[in-house]
């Protein structure tokens, strides 16, 4: 498990997190009370989800595919 820097950092990647629960693959467990996040994979997350507007600063990776691949 990854430490958060801070309670706010916590709570804006568990809610990014939360918006893309059904893509995650891999990780994904939150300890709010010890502002730990475990490494994630999220896959083909939809471009307007706000994972993939934001910078991340966190153990949260996402991986898509190419155009080539679909």
């Amino acid at each position: 498990m990854s430490l958060i820097v801070s309670p706010a950092q916590f709570a804006r990647l568990a809610k990014l997190l939360d918006e893309v629960s059904d893509k995650i693959v891999l990780g994904g467990q939150k300890d709010e009370n010890k502002l730990k996040i475990a490494p994630t994979i999220v896959l083909d997350v939809p471009q307007e989800a706000m994972i993939m507007q934001e910078e991340i600063f966190g153990p949260i990776l996402h991986v898509g595919r190419s155009r080539d691949d679909v």
